[in-house]
């Protein structure tokens, strides 16, 4: 049996140092994110029409990778050599709760007991130490008579984009920190604390423009020991959905 081994080099030429001037001083070039997934996928799809299944790396000058894709379409994020979240394009089956009444959700804004006791106040999406126009300011409340969490969300200007809407990533974070807080309410909960995102599946359905606010609710869907599933949405005024997601939360609690 034989094995082949390929090694995909690219942008070779951006690591090449160059001599700036007399004295010897030595400039390098580093290579960009976009230049390096271009590479990436070049690669990728070269050894898929030579039909061959890889994992394409790019390194940087110092040997620090920039990029690493799979051959079963998923994309990873890493610093340093270690996999911080990788990421791949998945179908979303949820069945969507009827959003409550937007006066009840305003009146009861940030009344969520893990609001209280908020182990990161400074959370880009929840967190309460946020001034307006930074962050998401997103302070779930309690619904009444269930056991699901709400909050209006009127977005900053900051958020969009050139067309005038949310960028999608914003609309990603403002369905991730908020469906922690329904797993959190009992106060059985409260040893779990903190809560940290493992998973997250989102599907965007609209749009959302910043002179709009919307309803998120968040409900549980399941608890587990120190792990605990729940879903969340995002509704127009008119009811519409403009996003959702279902997301895995794990405990930090008692690890150094």
């Amino acid at each position: 049996m034989t094995s082949k081994k390929w090694i995909v080099s690219a942008a070779i030429l951006g690591f090449l140092p160059c001599v700036a001037s007399a004295q010897a001083v030595l400039t390098l070039r580093t290579l960009a994110l976009d230049a390096a997934h271009e590479a990436a996928s070049a690669a990728l799809d070269q050894c898929r029409k030579n039909g061959f299944k890889v994992t394409v790396t790019v390194l940087d000058n110092r040997g620090g990778t920039k990029v690493v894709l799979h051959d079963d379409g998923s994309r990873s994020l890493q610093r340093e050599g270690v996999e911080l979240a990788r990421a791949r394009s998945a179908a979303l089956a949820l069945e969507l709760r009827a959003p409550p009444d937007p006066s009840a959700t305003a009146a009861s804004s940030g009344s969520c007991r893990a609001m209280r006791t908020h182990p990161f106040p400074e959370c880009f999406v929840c967190g309460p130490a946020r001034a307006s126009g930074d962050g998401l300011r997103i302070f779930p409340g309690l619904v009444a008579n269930s056991d699901a969490v709400a909050a209006l969300w009127t977005p900053d200007a900051s958020l969009c984009d050139a067309s005038g809407c949310v960028a999608p990533e914003f609309l990603w974070a403002a369905l991730d920190s908020p469906s922690a807080f329904p797993l959190l309410e009992p106060e059985s909960a409260r040893a779990l604390e903190p809560m940290v995102l493992g998973r997250i599946c989102v599907a965007l359905d609209g749009e959302l423009r910043a002179d709009e606010t919307a309803l998120l609710l968040a409900w549980p869907l399941a608890r587990e020991g120190r792990r605990g599933i729940a879903a969340a949405a995002l509704f127009r005024a008119d009811g519409s959905v403009i996003a959702r997601a279902r997301a895995t939360w794990a405990s930090l609690a008692g690890r150094a």
